[in-house]
């Protein structure tokens, strides 16, 4: 265990920090899923059907989401 983190735990033992496989495992799937996929998981419910309908190219899927989060709310 790094020293901080032990540090951490000592004078925080309400609140200790706990790393496990599962976060591990959680963390690297999401550090190895790309940043346009993690947008679209991100956004509302609302939003997704639309924005998995554009285009798959990374660039272009990013520019649809920022459209529609930065469009105005449609009545």
């Amino acid at each position: 265990m790094a020293a901080w983190l032990q540090d951490w735990n000592e004078e925080n033992p309400e609140s200790p920090i706990r790393v496990t496989n599962r976060v591990l495992t959680k963390q690297v799937k999401q550090v190895a899923t790309p940043s346009a996929d993690r947008m679209l998981e991100g956004a509302p419910k609302g939003m997704r059907s639309r924005l998995a309908g554009e285009p798959a190219a990374p660039e272009r899927r990013i520019t649809s989401v920022l459209r529609v989060l930065l469009s105005p709310a449609q009545a």
